[in-house]
């Protein structure tokens, strides 16, 4: 199988749930069971039965359930990894698209007592393996100033995530007042304000950072 072009929240043509329906025919099953969830983590509707005729009418559903107003004039954007907490920086992408490209600040609220999700190939973790998942660092866009990455239970093999052109711009905090001191020493005390109660199941048109 050939590289996959990244199509996030693309559907009709994109390569990669098409593999993985490939995958699971060979590996013989035929039920799957997909659960949409509100911003509570709430369960508000399953779609069961067999892996294509159930995930298609998902899809349909679940494009207009979770989508986002798409805004981009930001100065401030504070998405939270509720759902996902252990993978926040899935919430630091929705963050990342909502801030004004003349230049803003984005919070990623990722309060887990756990940490963030290790993959045991990447990271710090594959610093001493030939794994390609070790290359991959994590880049800030150009209109983002600061990036906060807010967690009571910091950890820091998170600065290995992020490419080291933008770790200028990076600030591991785990106090929220030390949050907003940032945030009014930045912005001052007005300033256009977004904020995702869960960041990781937002879903906008043009999911690019552009």
């Amino acid at each position: 199988m050939g590289r996959t072009p990244d199509a996030k929240g693309v559907f009709q043509g994109n390569p990669k749930p098409q593999d993985a329906m490939e995958f699971a025919r060979m590996a013989n099953i035929d039920f799957s069971i997909n659960c949409m969830v509100n911003e509570k983590a709430d369960i508000i509707a399953i779609f069961a039965g067999d892996i294509e005729q159930a995930y298609l009418p998902a899809v349909t559903v679940a494009k207009d359930h979770y989508k986002v107003t798409d805004t981009r004039d930001n100065d401030i954007v504070i998405a939270n990894a509720y759902f996902k907490a252990g993978e926040a920086f899935i919430a630091s992408t929705s963050s990342f698209i909502a801030v004004k490209r003349t230049g803003g600040s984005s919070v990623t609220i990722a309060n887990s007592p756990f940490g963030q999700i290790v993959h045991y190939l990447g990271a710090s973790w594959g610093m001493n393996t030939d794994s390609n998942i070790w290359t991959y660092k994590m880049s800030i866009p150009t209109w983002i100033n600061h990036h906060i990455f807010y967690s009571e239970f910091p950890e820091g093999r998170n600065q290995a995530i992020w490419a080291e052109k933008d770790l200028h711009k990076i600030f591991q905090l785990n106090n929220w007042d030390g949050v907003v001191n940032k945030l009014i020493k930045w912005h001052g005390s007005k300033a256009k304000v977004a904020v995702f109660p869960d960041g990781t199941i937002q879903y906008t048109l043009q999911p690019e950072y552009r």
